[in-house]
């Protein structure tokens, strides 16, 4: 469940960030997403008590992406597996793409890779 305070918190923190941001400085918002492909019949004609096959495709895409609400920019990157080494390269491909900004300022949730030491390194 959602905490209302934390939330308050946040659109204060936002809202500051915005209204005093410098104009050498971004915020892009970071999150990853995992779309699923996969056939789904719903209906069809078969002779009655047989069983047939259906070809199917399925998979998962995994996307790591970011998206700068000011200029609409939307760096992404899709890697084998989100992790530490995938949040490196998104970070480098927002970098990339801001290169007259001195300071990005990225949103991200709090999973594991995203402080780890692969961004650490990139960071520091």
């Amino acid at each position: 469940m959602a905490d209302v305070e934390k939330q308050a918190a946040f659109i204060a923190f936002h809202t500051n960030l915005l209204n005093n941001l410098p104009a050498d400085e971004a915020v892009d918002f970071s999150d990853a997403v995992h779309p699923e492909y996969q056939s789904k019949p719903s209906h069809g004609w078969a002779r009655k008590g047989s069983n047939p096959a259906i070809q199917t495709t399925s998979g998962r895409v995994n996307i790591h992406g970011a998206l700068n609400l000011e200029t609409f920019d939307a760096p992404f990157v899709e890697p084998t597996t989100v992790d530490g080494v995938s949040s490196v390269q998104l970070l480098a491909k927002i970098e990339a793409r801001n290169p007259d900004k001195r300071i990005i300022h990225v949103i991200w949730d709090n999973a594991p890779y995203h402080k780890g030491p692969n961004v650490r390194a990139f960071l520091w």
